[in-house]
């Protein structure tokens, strides 16, 4: 292990303890109080690694040495020597640090290598012409898909067509083996696509539109207003909302909280109640506001904000 300022370096074998160490580093971070006092914001610390399983266990981990040390004194000591400071926890900063995770524990950024850079390709969505709602293709969904996609070019008069184009360039009539020879072909072009450079738009892209910080404090007061529905997911829902306009949140993270999704989406009901009735109605917030700004929504259409209502 080498450490420098700012930096660890961990140079190890699978199964070696890899993941452990990045458990421990990730409380050691949320542990130790900033300069200007108070905490790390565990929503601004990444931790990634190659697979699913391996991100679970350092979230299980953490959580799990959170709440046991709160209890267990011994497990208090422990924590100081897992998160490398070699200074036991009180149990108020092990209380407070457990909490202020399970509150956000919706948009910690625990999770895969593959699932970090996807997430930022989601945010430039838009701008690089991508749809909405997209996954990356393992290597049989992709095949699955070239299959789909020949069929579908080999279908009725298109079909035809594509068979009367083979046969002029091959000079014969197309063997039984098209359909492979055109998956293989898609094949090549897709890879060959991958190793196209890029044009420079990402450096020049300003990157995910976020809410003015007006219309992001009209939302607080106006969520802060609300009598929500006796409803468990109204009330988590609000809770969450409150939580994502602390600061002012990227447009699109707004439509990942229930309620705000549904009105999106012109749905007048959520969680059993409808939407109609409003108490409270955020100035701005409209066509006239977010509404232009919000374009892409669930079922990639464009997606006008509305009015908050709540019932």
């Amino acid at each position: 292990m080498k450490k420098s300022a700012s930096t660890t370096l961990i140079s190890a074998s699978a199964g070696s303890g890899k993941t452990y160490q990045l458990a421990g580093r990730f409380l050691h971070v949320l542990l130790e109080p900033e300069l200007g006092g108070g905490r790390v914001d565990p929503t601004t610390v990444l931790a990634t690694t190659f697979t699913r399983a391996a991100a679970g266990e350092i979230l299980s981990r953490v959580l799990g040495w959170l709440a046991r040390a709160v209890f267990d004194p011994e497990k208090r000591k422990q924590l100081g020597e897992i998160s490398g400071s070699g200074k036991e926890p009180t149990v108020a900063e092990c209380a407070e640090v457990l909490e202020a995770m399970t509150e956000r524990m919706h948009r910690l950024q625990i999770g895969t290598m593959d699932g970090i850079f996807a997430k930022v390709a989601r945010s430039f969505g838009p701008s690089v012409g991508l749809p909405p709602v997209w996954t990356i293709a393992l290597p049989e969904q992709s095949a699955r898909l070239a299959e789909s996609a020949v069929d579908e070019l080999l279908a009725g008069r298109e079909g035809s067509k594509v068979r009367m184009a083979w046969r002029k360039f091959k000079g014969k009539a197309p063997a039984l083996g098209l359909r492979e020879q055109l998956m293989e072909t898609f094949e090549e072009l897709r890879l060959d696509l991958r190793g196209l450079q890029s044009d420079g738009s990402w450096a020049t892209d300003p990157g995910p539109k976020r809410v003015e910080a007006a219309i992001c404090a009209k939302l607080r007061d106006a969520v802060t207003a609300v009598v929500a529905p006796k409803r468990g997911h109204w009330v988590k829902s609000l809770e969450k909302l409150s939580d994502l306009l602390a600061t002012p949140p990227r447009l699109m993270d707004l439509l990942s909280i229930g309620p705000v999704r549904k009105l999106a989406l012109n749905e007048g009901r959520y969680d059993g109640a409808d939407g109609d009735g409003p108490v409270a109605s955020v100035a701005g917030v409209g066509s006239g506001g977010l509404g232009g700004e919000i374009r892409q929504g669930a079922r990639g259409d464009v997606v006008q904000f509305g009015q908050l209502h709540v019932s």
